[in-house]
């Protein structure tokens, strides 16, 4: 969790409606807990998920491949990247990256305001 300060010349409800609306995909990193499972198999790599130019960067994040004639065939039936549950490791990371699989979401929760009128409300 990070947190932050932001100052805006708007309402409450204005505020959290603007926040509301920000929300938006995110690509996850090392440490999140994830809540669904991703696998590569031949499939994924015939919708040309991956360029073929990847081929030593997949295998040293672990994917079983290889580089025939151009094209990337699977070593396995499939490879999984992540299951629901699990907390990523960099590699698992940089792969849902190169994926462009957004399991996250960026979002900013409001925690308090500040107004002239009453001060500091806590919003718990």
């Amino acid at each position: 969790w990070n947190v932050g300060l932001l100052a805006a010349a708007v309402g409450e409800e204005e505020l959290r409606v603007m926040l509301e609306e920000a929300r938006e995909a995110a690509f996850v990193t090392a440490g999140v807990t994830v809540e669904e499972e991703v696998i590569i198999n031949q499939e994924t790599l015939d919708e040309g998920v991956f360029d073929p130019l990847l081929a030593q960067r997949l295998l040293a994040l672990g994917v079983p491949v290889q580089l025939t004639d151009g094209t990337l065939q699977m070593l396995s039936a499939e490879y999984v990247v992540c299951r629901a549950g699990d907390e990523l490791k960099p590699e698992q990371a940089k792969l849902l990256q190169l994926m462009g699989r957004k399991l996250g979401e960026f979002s900013v929760e409001l925690n308090a305001v500040w107004t002239r009128g009453e001060g500091l409300k806590e919003l718990a």
